[in-house]
C-alpha cells in the first residue's frame, strides 16, 4: 500500500505519514474488512475518519484484492457526497486509509433509516449513485 497522500491537506504534505500523527477520538463504524474510527491529526486537529484493516486478517479473507482496488477507486474520486481519500499507508500489522470525516454521512444507515415516502430525496440519490457506477466502470 506505500505512504500515499492523494490530495494536500496538512504540513505534513512531502514527509511519511503513520498512524503516530493521529490521535484516535472514538469509533464510528465497522465494515466488511475493517474498523472506522475518528481520529485528529497532530499539530492541526482537523478530523478525520480513519479505516484499519488487519493484513493478516485480509489474508485470510482473501481481500487484499479489494481493498487495493477501493484505494485506488477513492483515490481518483472527487465529488462533494463521498469522503475524498487523503492518506494511505501501512505497517507492519495494518493497512490504514484517512478520509474526510463526515459527520452523520453513513449512506448505509442513512438509507436503513429513511422513510422513503420523501420522493424528492430519490432524484439526488438516484444520480449520486449513477455517477459513481460510471466512473467506476471507467476504472
Amino acid at each position: 500500500m506505500g505512504c500515499k497522500c492523494s490530495k494536500p491537506t496538512v504540513d505534513a504534505l512531502y514527509k511519511p505519514v503513520d498512524i503516530y500523527q493521529f490521535n484516535a477520538l472514538k469509533p464510528i463504524g465497522k465494515g466488511t474488512f475493517g474498523k472506522v474510527c475518528l481520529v485528529e491529526f497532530i499539530g492541526d486537529d482537523n478530523k478525520y475518519a480513519l479505516k484499519y484493516t488487519s493484513k493478516s486478517t485480509a489474508v485470510k479473507d482473501k481481500a487484499i484484492h479489494f481493498i487495493l482496488q477501493e484505494r485506488k477507486i477513492l483515490e481518483g474520486l472527487d465529488h462533494p457526497f463521498i469522503c475524498s481519500l487523503r492518506f494511505s499507508f501501512q505497517d507492519d500489522g495494518f493497512m490504514y486509509m484517512i478520509l474526510d470525516y463526515k459527520e452523520g454521512c453513513d449512506l448505509r444507515k442513512s438509507m436503513k433509516n429513511r422513510k422513503w415516502s420523501e420522493v424528492s430525496d430519490i432524484p439526488n440519490l438516484d444520480r449520486s449513485l449513477s455517477w459513481l457506477i460510471d466512473r467506476m466502470k471507467q476504472e
